[in-house]
């Protein structure tokens, strides 16, 4: 190796081109790293904010099927006190039927971790059995003792009053389970927006280590430009003395004094 070449490897600051690219980009792969986490992150919450939506959608179908059943109940069990046919006794039975499937149905979408919720659907599986149990009475009065203690008995507004409860415990749940779905949605977005913002900081990140390598590349360069030139000049002086004192030694004269 020439003295050129040893003393250009032992410039200031040679070597440090490949420490901090190696940096760079290992700051790079990170700020990547913590991107694709946190899209995998925002990704599950969207997976649990669809199945959300999916299941408020078919709660609130669930909870119009329990309410729809429980008035075509009440409405047939008025035809059949009015008219005494027994044909009006069909959507009662129907729905007599399909009520118990129903409101399992509900409990088992209801998210079990919201006691608020539960509370209000074992409120109103108490009032549908209420319901159906007086609407059973009344059947079982216009059956047996006609019209006027079946009439009398409706007008108690007992039947009323519980109508009355379902619609308000169905109101609660549907209220409490939209409110559910709001903040998700909402949390949904706000992960959405915050996914954005980062991949602009990584980007912007990552630009920023880009540049900052092609500078320290450049001043390195520069750096290496600049140790050779002199490193050129010094050999050139060195040759320089050289070739006077050789001159000397031929000449048996005086030692030249040595300039630079």
């Amino acid at each position: 190796m020439s003295r050129s070449a040893s003393r250009a490897s032992d410039a200031p600051g040679f070597g440090r081109v490949g420490t901090e690219l190696t940096l760079g980009f290992g700051v790079a792969f990170m700020i990547l790293v913590l991107l694709g986490w946190l899209s995998l992150q925002s990704a599950a919450e969207a997976r649990d904010n669809t199945r959300e939506v999916s299941r408020t959608v078919e709660l609130l179908g669930t909870i119009d099927a329990i309410l729809g059943g429980v008035t075509d109940a009440e409405t047939s069990s008025r035809g059949f006190v009015i008219t005494g046919g027994a044909t009006f006794l069909e959507p009662y039975d129907a729905a007599r039927r399909a009520l118990p499937g129903a409101l399992a149905q509900l409990h088992r979408l209801l998210p079990q971790d919201d006691r608020l919720l539960l509370s209000y659907a074992g409120r109103l599986d108490t009032l549908v059995a209420e319901k159906l149990q007086f609407i059973a009475l009344v059947t079982r009065t216009r059956r047996e003792g006609g019209l006027r203690p079946a009439a009398a008995l409706v007008q108690t507004g007992r039947g009323k009053e519980t109508m009355d409860s379902i619609r308000h415990a169905v109101a609660d749940i549907e209220i409490r389970q939209r409110w559910r779905l709001g903040l998700g949605l909402a949390s949904l977005e706000a992960t959405e927006q915050r996914l954005r913002d980062l991949i602009m900081l990584g980007t912007a990140a990552a630009g920023l280590v880009a540049l900052l390598s092609l500078v320290a590349v450049r001043r390195e360069l520069l750096a290496r430009q600049g140790a050779d030139l002199a490193l050129r000049h010094s050999e050139q002086a060195l040759k320089r003395s050289e070739e006077q004192l050789l001159r000397w030694v031929v000449d048996r004269g005086e030692p030249p004094r040595q300039q630079g």
